[in-house]
This record gives C-alpha cells, structure tokens and sequence, in this order.
C-alpha cells in the first residue's frame, strides 16, 4: 500500500472531514447530509451536478553473539544446546509517556466501553426461534423480526461510534515529508528477500550437531503492513509492526503499541536502534539478495570438515545477514533480521529525523501558547493608558484628521528647541480654536500634556516623524500657507527664533514642495 493521506474518514454512518479550517462531522445517505463543522451547522443536498447547502447554525535481554561467529535456527536435540530465552518487549501499561496521557485515556475509556449489539442480535436470534418454534405466521414473523434487525443494525453503528477514536491529521510541509520517508523506508525494508523476527536465543553445547554455530535462534517470518489501530481510524496510511502479541503503529507523532491488555505511547526520541551485520548458517532457502560468504556442514568436524560418521550431511551456505535490535527506555526489546545489509540505516535516520520534528514542534506549540498566557495577562494586568499605548504600538495606526495633523505639527514646532513655554502653549489654543472651533482650552492642554509624554517616552524624533509622514494631506497651495503661518506663529510666540525651529520650518517647505 502506497503512502496516501485522506481528507475523511468514515465511522459508521458519520463521516470525518478535515479543511483548511479544523475538523467537521457529518452523516446522512446519498444526496442527503447533514453536518457540523468549524462554520456551524449544515444541510447538503441534491444529485447529477444540482446541489443545494444551507448553513442552520455558526459555531533489557541476552546479550548478542558473537558477530563473527554463525548463528544456526534451533532444530536440534535439545540435549546439544542450552536454554532458549525469550526475546521479548515489556507490558503495554508501562509504556505511558506524558505528552500522550489523554490520549491513552481517551482510547482506554472508549475500548472498555461495553459492545451492545451481540446481546441485541442474540435477543433477536432467541425471538426468532420462540416464533418459528410456536408455529407463527410468516407476516408476523416479518412484522416482529424486522424492526429487531433494524436495531440490530443501529445499535451496531452506535457501538462502533462510541468504541472508535478517530485521528485526523494535518501535516505541515516538514511533518509530511518526515512520514514520506518514513514509508519510503519501511518499503525498503519491505523489499528485501527475507525479514524474520527473532524470538529467542541460546547457546550451543555441542557444535558439531549445529553446523559449527555458537547460538541458535528461534525466528520467524516477519511482515511490515499498512492498517489502523484497532478501534483507531486516521487518515493516513499507518505502517505497523507485529512482533508475537505487540503490534506497533508508527503515527507521525508518536509510535502506539498495542496488546490484548491494552495500548502504549512511545515516544520515537525514546527509540534506540542498534543495526549490526551477522554470519547466519541459512539451512532454509538463500534469499536471493543474501550474500553468500562461506560454506559449512550440517554435522561438522573440529577442523570445519564434514564429520563422515553421519549420513547426507550437505553442505550448508554461510550468510551475511543484519540484525537490528530495537529498544527503548519503556520496555520495547525487539530484535529483526534481514537479509540485505544496510536497509536499517535509513530508518535510523528517518526515525532521527522524526524525534527531531516533534521536539521542534512541541517546543513551537508550547513557545505560542505561552506568548497567549502573556497577552491574557496583559490585558487583565495593563492600565486602561498602558494598554492604549501597547494596542497602538501592535495594532496599525488608525486614519488621521487634518485637525489632528495639523496639532502634532504645532506641538513639534513648539517642542523643537527642547522647551515648552505658556507663550506657545497659549498661541495654539488660540490657532485651534480658530480652525476647529470646540477644541477648548482644556481639551487642548490634555492633548498637549500628552504629546509631551509621549515625547519622553517615545522621544521627539519618533513623534516628529510620525507628523511628517502626514504632510502629504497639506500640499494643496491653500493648506500650505495655512500650515506655515500656524507654524511660524508658534515658533514667534515666545519671541525667540532658534535654530532648530528655523530647521524645522525649512525642512517643512522642502517637503511641502517636493
């Protein structure tokens, strides 16, 4: 199966779809639906090209063998080799990581739940019998029997609704392509001749009776698929891998086990991978993309000769296989062996590179829901003037009337040579109240109050840019000598002409007649 990501998911009658703008739900029959999603509540409806869509409402183990030494599969008397131990991962319910807890919680509750529809259906198989059995006839077996089945049906769909957890993904461009290479190497994996999974190790007694080895080993044919998690659907593609009981689902965030007891979260950065190659006497049939390196004999001698006392004793291949022993800090302990070596090393890098995703994601979401955090805290802690100020500053500056240019203008010419005088103060009142008739003394004298406070805050230069950014709305050559008279007087109204404020109204004209 091919990588593929769906935009629905289907559970029962509903219908999972992802969007741009989140994740809606929707059910109904052919021609007939009806919905909920981010933009509320729908209705959609029609057939052959004619649709209609109302919207109702918003809304640990052994430790290895020695690599150089062959390993042979356990067919023997028992009494020519040691113990076989397992090879094996821990329980499911201590594969817990914290990132994932509500997520194990949420699938925990919804698997316990119990299933109706077997009791509903054997009710209705017990009903049957008692009908036929009494001889009743057939339209009244139809007319009872039927609005049974159809329960049946009903409350099978709401079992598996109640009992399912869906996952709906949205995967941003590195995430997407992290899990293309994901698949692309587990059907690299896929590809080789022959995957087996090891279940057991042990040491040779007697190495004559195994062809040489040093260990035996118990394997057996591995498979890596493509399926969902029991009670679990997604819309991607997910890559599984069996191992005896434990079954693992590589998600693009995390890696699900799952037992008969229940299910685990692994973190892919808690994954270690250990790929090493191995000489494998093969008494099976040689894959053909194994590398054959040497030969032995099934009943060997100590000078590696056949030993001639047994009869058809053949000559066996010596393989250069790779094993690769999967482990983790909660409990997986899973060795693999294929026949081509180098295929687990681009796992290990894609693995790596998922761990390195993830992190930077959860580091992103937690670096986005803490600038939230401040910005709560800042409205709730902020000064109603404050808060003016740190709106103005993040928000765009809303439009500004000439009356108000034409202010700032004079209170710069009045702040330009460093002082503020009641003489200036008092001419633009007087130029103010003229222009713009209700802008009293008071009013006046608060909004200049406030420019000064702004100039120690902000400074002069940031005000007197912000002024001069607005001298377009004045080149008209009537608003022009306007504007200079009013200026002039204020930089006169305190009978001293400096040279910043000469400055000042040059720079004015130079700008007015660009």
């Amino acid at each position: 199966m091919g990588f593929y990501i769906r935009k629905s998911v289907r559970v029962g009658p509903f219908r999972f779809n992802l969007s741009n703008s989140g994740i809606g739900v929707s059910a109904g029959i052919r021609g007939l639906r009806v919905g909920s999603g981010p933009r509320g509540t729908y209705v959609h409806m029609g057939s052959n090209g004619l649709y209609y869509r109302q919207t109702l409402t918003s809304s640990a183990g052994r430790p290895q063998p020695n690599p150089k030494s062959p390993s042979v599969a356990s067919y023997s008397p028992s009494w020519t080799h040691g113990p076989m131990y397992s090879i094996g991962s821990g329980a499911v319910s201590d594969m817990v990581d914290s990132n994932f807890a509500e997520l194990l919680e949420e699938i925990e509750t919804r698997r316990s739940r119990i299933v109706l529809w077997p009791i509903m259906l054997a009710a209705t198989i017990l009903f049957a019998a008692f009908l036929f059995i009494n001889q009743t006839p057939l339209w009244a077996q139809i007319t009872c029997l039927l609005p049974l089945a159809v329960g049946t049906m009903v409350i099978s769909q709401r079992d598996r609704l109640r009992k399912t957890v869906v996952l709906m993904y949205d995967l941003e461009e590195m995430g997407l392509d992290n899990y293309k290479n994901l698949h692309a190497a587990i059907d690299e994996i896929t590809n080789c001749g022959g995957v087996w999974h090891i279940t057991a190790q042990g040491d040779v007694y007697n190495r004559k009776y195994h062809a040489g080895a040093r260990g035996l080993i118990n394997r057996r044919a591995f498979s890596l698929t493509y399926r969902n998690p029991p009670w679990i659907r997604t819309n991607l593609s997910v890559p599984s891998l069996s191992f005896n009981d434990l079954t693992l689902y590589l998600l693009p965030d995390l890696i699900l086990a799952h037992a008969p007891n229940g299910y685990g979260a692994i973190d892919y950065a808690s994954l270690t991978f250990d790929a090493r190659p191995t000489r494998f006497i093969e008494e099976q049939s040689v894959p053909q993309d194994a590398v054959v390196v040497d030969h032995t004999w099934r009943y060997v001698n100590k000078d590696g000769g056949p030993d001639r006392r047994f009869n058809n004793n053949r000559q066996i291949p010596i393989c250069q296989y790779e094993e690769l022993r999967i482990s983790s800090s909660t409990g997986i302990h899973e060795l693999l062996q294929f026949s081509r070596c180098g295929v687990s090393v681009r796992l290990q890098a894609v693995v790596a590179e998922l761990a390195v995703g993830i992190r930077k994601a959860i580091a992103q979401a937690e670096l986005i829901e803490q600038k939230r955090i401040e910005e709560r805290r800042l409205l709730e802690s902020t000064p109603a003037l404050a808060l003016e100020n740190t709106l103005r500053d993040v928000l765009p500056p809303p439009p500004r009337s000439m009356h108000s240019v034409l202010f700032d203008l004079l209170c710069c010419m009045m702040a330009a040579d460093g002082r503020v005088s009641s003489a200036e103060i008092s001419k633009i009142n007087q130029i103010m109240d003229k222009i713009r008739p209700g802008w009293t003394e008071d009013h006046c004298r608060t909004r200049i109050n406030s420019f000064v406070n702004d100039v120690k805050t902000r400074g002069y230069v940031s005000m007197l840019e912000q002024a001069m950014s607005h001298l377009p709305m004045f080149k008209q050559q009537g608003r022009q000598r306007t504007l200079m008279k009013c200026m002039e007087a204020v930089a006169n109204a305190d009978g001293i002409h400096s040279d910043r404020e000469r400055n000042l109204l040059d720079r004015i004209r130079g700008s007015l007649a660009d």
